[in-house]
């Protein structure tokens, strides 16, 4: 007997809930599209168990620092302490001139520089509090409420108010406070509660100027602010946006049962923006790659995400993963779940068999109605089903233990009735 094939066989063409949304929906956990073709989302790297008390984790160019009540700091790598005296928000790497690297760890009590190499301390408590940081023109700039604060260039421990090249701006009340300093370009970047503003400095870098962004789309939600590179990621009450150049544009979510929380729990790292998420009360990581404009969800169930050049490090059940690390995956299993509805005309055929373009081995649940039928399927092998079914709708359901596993298609075969 000839096979016929349906003539949209081919369910996963642009592997984006989008393009895949005519068939019915699509969910990939922890699968994600490079170049049309599913594959094993991410590396995560298990660093082992959190200290009991950790309030956030906040991540430099080179480590990541777990925040403790009372002003105690420790570097999770490294293992060493440090106390600032007063709660830690944020940190920065800078290397001076003389090729230093220094994370500026700053909090209510100013700023803690520690000597990336030998793990040396000094503390700079003449800039006052400051919850938020970021380095720019070669200073180290702060922000707390709406006050913003520079140090002297190549100096980012000074801050005497006495010379020409330090100083502070009271932003108005009017904006909010200051949520986040992003550095965007050859601009500054100042997420605040009802405005975004960008900083821009002179050719003597002595005098700064703002340009308020045109932006009507609610108050920034404070913690969901994370910069990948051309382009910030941002949340308010009305959703998820992008700031790209000047223009701030709504990123479209096509699945609607993921929700994000508030606060906003969500840092950026690797070019990519990583928040929690809920999906039909589960707990997820929405992971958003702004140059694709397309995003997977990974199943973690998290409280704390920091971010940094090395990647994110995610809490996960009191342990500590590390997203973009030489490490193994996590996961129990890789889940794609396809809802599929057929026009009329076909229900002329009935589905014999199924088979997967790519590479890995799965379980496939075959799920009608109340009627559940599970198969092994192997990548380009012909899974012939147990029960022929009259296509109508269904969902397929794959999974997987593999690590290294790819969909590049999924094929129906097909047999007319009566044929």
């Amino acid at each position: 007997m000839k096979e016929k094939k349906f003539p949209v066989r081919r369910f996963i063409k642009e592997l984006s809930p989008e393009d895949l949304g005519k068939y019915g929906s699509v969910r990939p956990l922890n699968l994600r599209d490079v170049g049309g073709v599913l594959v094993a989302a991410a590396n995560f790297e298990n660093l082992g168990p959190l200290d009991a008390g950790v309030r956030r984790i906040i991540v430099s160019s080179d480590t990541v620092y777990c925040v403790f009540e009372g002003g105690r700091v420790r570097d999770f790598l490294s293992e060493r302490d440090y106390s600032l005296g007063g709660e830690a928000f944020g940190v920065v790497t800078y290397c001076d001139g003389e090729g230093v690297r220094r994370d500026l760890i700053y909090g209510e009590n100013g700023v803690t520089a520690v000597d990336v190499k030998t793990g040396t301390s000094a503390h700079y408590p003449e800039c006052g509090p400051a919850r938020r940081g970021a380095i720019f023109r070669e200073r180290l700039f702060l922000a707390d409420g709406n006050l913003l604060t520079y140090s002297a260039p190549l100096k980012t421990g000074d801050f005497d108010l006495k010379k020409e090249d330090t100083g502070k701006i009271r932003l108005s009340d009017v904006g909010g406070d200051v949520l986040a300093l992003v550095p965007y370009g050859r601009r500054l970047a100042l997420f605040r509660t009802r405005e975004i503003l960008l900083l821009t400095a002179d050719a003597n870098d002595l005098y700064f100027a703002f340009e308020r962004l045109k932006f009507d789309g609610g108050e920034v939600l404070e913690g969901s602010v994370g910069g990948c590179g051309d382009t910030v990621l941002f949340r308010t009450e009305k959703g998820l946006f992008r700031l790209d150049g000047e223009k701030c544009t709504r990123v479209e979510i096509a699945d609607s049962g993921v929700v994000f929380p508030i606060p906003a729990i969500a840092a950026a790292g690797g070019g990519e923006y990583y928040s929690a998420v809920k999906v039909g009360g589960v707990g997820y990581i929405f992971v958003y790659d702004p140059a694709k404009g397309k995003y997977y969800l990974t199943p973690i169930n998290t409280k704390m995400i920091g971010g940094g050049a090395k990647g994110v490090y995610i809490e996960a059940d009191k342990t500590l993963l590390h997203v973009g690390g030489e490490g193994y995956s996590i996961f129990d299993y890789s889940v794609l779940t396809l809802d599929l509805a057929f026009p009329e005309r076909a229900a002329k055929y009935v589905l014999e068999g199924i088979s997967v373009a790519g590479k890995g081995n799965f379980t496939l649940s075959v799920i009608r109605g109340l009627l559940s039928d599970d198969y092994k399927i192997a990548a380009y092998e012909v899974t012939h089903l147990r029960h022929t079914l009259p296509l109508g709708s269904m969902r397929l359901v794959f999974h997987t233990f593999d690590t290294d596993v790819c969909i590049r298609g999924i094929v129906l075969h097909l047999r007319e009735v009566g044929a």
